[in-house]
């Protein structure tokens, strides 16, 4: 899928208007505020049934009558969109799949993007797409999450940190780069000792913008919010712990059931981070809280079974009972055993984002068959509670 962007933005108004250019779309998410205006001629673009749990007032557009398709949309969007997440004001302004500024695909996956835009003077733009020519924004459509990701201020800061990873500000955001700054650069420094060296890192950056909600990441750019710029608490080390580690698990198609594995390897990463920066008794209490989940939960299906879409088992089973699998298959293998195994698993699915669970379990057989044979049991068990089949006592749980 390929999709091109001619769009202006008025973050003072909330006025957006575009033209976009649509290849093998069957239909697309648009945010309700903006309408459809016009199409190739031949198409037709109808409102659908369809809906997503993970966007906020999104309308679902089914597209007939043709493979390539050209519309325009307009409208006013709100100042504060997806839980605060996404803002539009007049100081700053961040816009990504979760307010479906843009056409975005029924299955959520994956697509090549450019991307023109028409700002007002005085802003500051960046964005998880490369320069591309004529002063676009270009992706290739490799990442594991399909998005076309923005943030601008006209408050707009940008410093270098170790090893070429950038932190940007934008808006009144504190002292992001002191309290933020060295934490990221320990945090990558840590994860690098663990899994190695991943591409793209020498370009990532973090961007912090002047909003409350949560941390997201969309390769090679985290979005992190200016509330965690406050203080650094055992939770901001572990909810931007998590987006960081995306730097290195970010391997598998997003629409799947194998996007479990992106989830609970930063999530089993961020445990470990929590744990070496803020203590056992920290990284304690989250699997404490994992452990309350899956027991509230018995009715989930297996964590390798889970439907990108469904709403009530995805971070029980992919952030939670995810985490808890690497947790205990550590206590399995040899010291240092499941981070050499995970390096390897890296750097064979990085560039093309196609790891799966059969893949993993191939790389755990050629260690230890008898491990990756209660592995795969497993994350074939609905409701699994933490614990090993074989009965072995595990420290995994407090």
């Amino acid at each position: 899928m390929d999709v091109e962007l001619w769009v202006r933005i008025d973050p003072e108004s909330g006025d957006l208007s575009a033209e976009a250019e649509l290849t093998g779309f069957e239909g697309f998410f648009l945010h309700r505020d903006l309408d459809v205006t016009s199409s190739s001629p031949g198409v037709q673009i109808e409102v659908s049934a369809d809906v997503s749990v993970h966007l906020d007032r999104a309308h679902g557009y089914r597209i007939t009558g043709g493979d390539k398709v050209r519309l325009s949309y307009s409208g006013s969007l709100p100042s504060e969109m997806a839980d605060g997440t996404n803002v539009l004001t007049s100081d700053v302004a961040e816009l990504s799949i979760y307010s479906a500024w843009y056409p975005v695909p029924l299955d959520l996956g994956s697509f090549t993007w450019r991307l023109h835009l028409d700002l007002p003077s005085g802003w500051t733009f960046v964005s998880n797409g490369a320069p591309g020519e004529g002063g676009s924004l270009v992706h290739d459509g490799t990442a594991a999450v399909g998005d076309i990701a923005l943030a601008g201020a006209r408050r707009f800061v940008a410093s270098r940190l170790a090893d070429g990873v950038e932190l940007v500000t934008c808006g009144s955001v504190g002292d992001a780069a002191g309290v933020l700054g060295p934490h990221i650069v320990e945090s990558l420094s840590l994860l690098k000792s663990w899994y190695g060296e991943p591409d793209g890192l020498s370009h990532g950056r973090v961007v912090v913008t002047e909003r409350g909600g949560y941390a997201y990441s969309r390769m090679p750019t985290v979005f992190a919010s200016a509330e965690m710029a406050e203080r650094l608490t055992a939770r901001t080390v572990h909810t931007l712990g998590h987006e960081l580690a995306h730097f290195w698990w970010n391997i598998a198609p997003v629409h799947g059931y194998d996007d479990w594995l992106n989830e609970a390897l930063a999530e089993y990463s961020a445990l470990r981070l929590t744990e070496e920066l803020c203590g056992a008794d920290a990284s304690d209490k989250i699997v404490r809280g994992y452990q309350l989940e899956a027991e509230m939960s018995r009715e989930d299906p297996p964590v390798c079974r889970t439907e990108p879409d469904d709403e009530k088992s995805y971070a029980t089973n992919k952030y939670n009972r995810g985490s808890l699998f690497f947790r205990a298959l550590s206590e399995q293998l040899e010291p240092n055993a499941l981070d050499a195994l995970l390096t390897r698993f890296h750097d064979e699915h990085a560039v093309v984002g196609d790891a799966t669970t059969d893949s993993l379990l191939r790389h755990l057989g050629a260690v230890d068959q008898e491990v990756a044979r209660e592995a795969a049991q497993v994350l074939e068990s609905r409701s699994w509670d933490g614990r090993w089949p074989s009965g072995a006592v595990l420290t995994t749980i407090p």
